[in-house]
């Protein structure tokens, strides 16, 4: 998990916003925030974010349409990146032809 910038909606390149409230729960836990509840509030990013009033509380947003605001910042997670590797394989057969005379 990773926290975003304050005052906005987004994640940094390596992140992606949170989608459930599971996996928020679960941010909350690993950052030690207690997390509070699910809402669906305009003034407030969508998905996961911590809200630094007097407390690190996190609330799960199902806004989609969320806005920024001054005392939240997203919570994001990383995924594992994926390598992928091809490996080619060349045969070459040689034929050789014999005359005798």
């Amino acid at each position: 998990f990773e926290l975003g910038v304050k005052d906005t909606v987004g994640c940094p390149n390596s992140s992606s916003p949170i989608t459930t409230e599971e996996d928020c729960q679960e941010a909350a836990e690993y950052f030690d925030f207690d997390y509070e509840e699910q809402n669906n509030r305009a003034s407030y990013p969508p998905g996961c974010y911590v809200k630094e009033w007097y407390s690190t509380a996190v609330y799960f947003n199902t806004d989609p349409d969320g806005e920024a605001n001054e005392r939240a910042t997203p919570i994001c997670v990383n995924y594992p990146t994926t390598t992928t590797t091809s490996t080619t394989t060349t045969t070459t057969t040689i034929t050789t032809t014999t005359t005798t005379t």
